[in-house]
């Protein structure tokens, strides 16, 4: 069988500056985000993705969001942050038999 490649890495959202009319005499202004994306570079596109409005998140707790992307045969890259031992072995018991 051939295997896939898949890259998956975190961004944080930029608060936007443009604010909603009634919000603008307020003082408070948004709040960024975070995300989470798979890329595919064969398709060279980004698979699937994972939003969380609280930008002050880890990118490590969106990661339960990401397992349903799995397939057997995926080889998975991402930088150190995203390699906790929960996520390897969930992705390791939902491909077992």
């Amino acid at each position: 069988m051939r295997s896939s490649r898949r890259y998956l890495d975190g961004n944080c959202l930029a608060a936007s500056e443009h604010r909603l009319k009634a919000l603008r005499a307020t003082a408070a202004g948004p709040l960024p985000g975070k995300s989470l994306v798979v890329f595919d570079p064969q398709l060279d596109l980004a698979i699937a993705s994972v939003l969380c409005p609280d930008g002050h998140t880890q990118e490590r707790a969106l990661l339960d969001a990401v397992l349903d992307t799995v397939e057997a045969n995926d080889v998975w890259i991402a930088d150190r942050n995203l390699c906790v031992s929960n996520f390897l072995f969930e992705n390791w018991r939902s491909l077992t038999p």
